[in-house]
């Protein structure tokens, strides 16, 4: 397949393949969607103990952290500054581990019980004792979530390294690196995210327990007048900490250049693939040239829904809320509305922007 030269567009659950002129790698992936729609938070209970079974009272549980002191009420007045001082001072404690999820997070009662509401979308959950020398996740189980679990915790392992650009062979002027637990094939959609660091001097610090991550990082390389991410590690690292360490040092990552969407809009302008779409307003769109298709003639095209609403929506497989909730979204109108499906249809279509899709190929 090469980069760019066609799409696969889902129709109300049909599939169809046509033929863009466009810079990105657009296709459709069939995905198994959650079953309960509008479902935000669900509550977990379950026990925290220490190595020999006893009961941890005081340790604090998240299905997020902040390994920079920084919690989710920090957030608004780190987003809203723009003075480089105060957002240092945010980035400044490097490995200061801290539930994430102010209003959410807990702390384990003196029978070592707890109760912790999280997002419908995570399944991972970490606690660490409040002496943070030791720690544990726990998996939760598909289909059982809500049955209670036990954490056993464990002596910490130190993680650290550093960050370089490969162009400039310095430091970032900015970066961020998220660890994860591996993906889970039955719950794909599922946010794997455990905890994050960023720094303004290229350094990232974690205290996790033993177990198998992912880490993935990226960066600013030089100061710029607004956010342009332009540099990641590629691909992301895993990394398997054995209950045997204690300090693992991870060196310097390399950070090779890596497009930013603006930095992609320039160059489209530059090149003349980039369009403005709002000079074709009230115009007829141009027609889908199918290759392929499924459950549709193959010849189907925008022609064929003339007389009826058409909605077409743009996803990616990189934007979890197009996933998990604006596709659910719109099959749920989809059904709601069956009396009156003669008047619309509905196109999704999947931009590959960061070539995640290649390794289904």
């Amino acid at each position: 397949m090469n980069f760019g030269c066609f799409a696969i567009v889902a129709v109300n659950g049909l599939a169809l393949t046509f033929n863009v002129r466009a810079r990105y790698y657009v296709f459709f992936l069939v995905i198994i969607l959650p079953a309960v729609l509008g479902a935000k938070e669900f509550g977990i209970q379950g026990y925290i103990v220490d190595s020999t079974g006893k009961p941890t009272v005081g340790a604090n549980i998240d299905s997020f952290w902040s390994a920079n002191g920084i919690r989710s009420s920090d957030v608004t007045a780190l987003n809203n500054t723009k003075n480089d001082e105060e957002l240092r001072t945010y980035w400044t404690h490097v490995g200061e581990m801290v539930p994430f999820k102010s209003e959410h997070s807990c702390k384990s009662d003196i029978d070592g019980s707890f109760k912790l509401t999280i997002d419908d979308d995570c399944h991972a959950v970490m606690a660490i004792d409040r002496l943070q020398k030791t720690g544990g996740i726990a998996i939760l189980r598909k289909g059982r979530e809500e049955e209670p679990i036990e954490i056993r915790l464990l002596p910490l392992i130190h993680v650290q390294g550093t960050l370089k650009c490969v162009v400039t062979n310095k430091a970032p002027y900015w970066s961020h690196v998220y660890i994860s637990v591996p993906s889970d094939p039955e719950r794909p959609l599922d946010c794997l995210r455990l905890v994050s660091c960023g720094s303004f001097d290229g350094q990232f610090e974690f205290e996790l327990p033993a177990g198998p991550y992912v880490l993935n990082a990226y960066g600013e390389s030089i100061r710029k007048q607004k956010e342009d991410i332009d540099v990641r590690a590629i691909p992301d690292l895993t990394l398997t900490l054995r209950p045997s360490m204690s300090v693992v040092d991870l060196g310097a990552l390399q950070l090779v250049p890596s497009l930013s969407l603006d930095r992609r809009k320039d160059m489209a302008q530059l090149d003349g693939t980039w369009g403005d779409y709002t000079k074709h307003y009230g115009e007829t769109p141009p027609n889908w040239h199918v290759t392929d298709a499924l459950g549709v003639n193959k010849d189907v095209n925008v022609a064929d829904f003339k007389g009826k609403w058409l909605l077409i929506d743009f996803w990616a497989m990189n934007c979890p809320p197009c996933l998990g909730e604006n596709l659910p979204r719109l099959m749920k109108f989809y059904d709601e509305h069956e009396a009156q499906r003669k008047q619309f249809e509905i196109v999704s279509i999947c931009v590959d922007v960061d070539g995640e899709l290649e390794i289904l190929q």
